[in-house]
């Protein structure tokens, strides 16, 4: 399993979001959606708690997690250990084709 310690884009264009960014303890988990639509970015991906959009994942790293969301291959995506204003992410992607498929 590889994994991306990024950041979360955007949380200043999120009305609340650094505020509940700030609450969660280092468990928490976020689900990262496509935005296809994305008028600046069309690999753009939105990355949730709940139902709050926090921001983006940072444009460098966006078609490379949109590649491995269709395909499936991303585990999980949670806050990073130590990150004090909770921007701080890690996604975790499993190996090669699909997830749950063989090699």
């Amino acid at each position: 399993m590889t994994h991306h310690q990024t950041y979360i884009a955007g949380v200043k264009f999120r009305p609340g979001a650094a505020e509940i960014l700030a609450g969660l303890d280092e468990a928490a988990a976020f689900d990262l959606v496509p935005e296809p639509q994305n008028i600046h970015d069309t690999n753009a991906v939105k990355i949730m708690h709940g139902d709050h959009h926090v921001g983006y994942v940072p444009r460098d790293l966006s078609a490379e997690v949109s590649r491995a969301l269709s395909d499936n291959r991303v585990d999980k995506c949670c806050r990073r250990a130590g990150s004090k204003s909770g921007t701080g992410i890690e996604i975790h992607f499993t190996e090669g084709g699909r997830h749950g498929d063989p090699d």
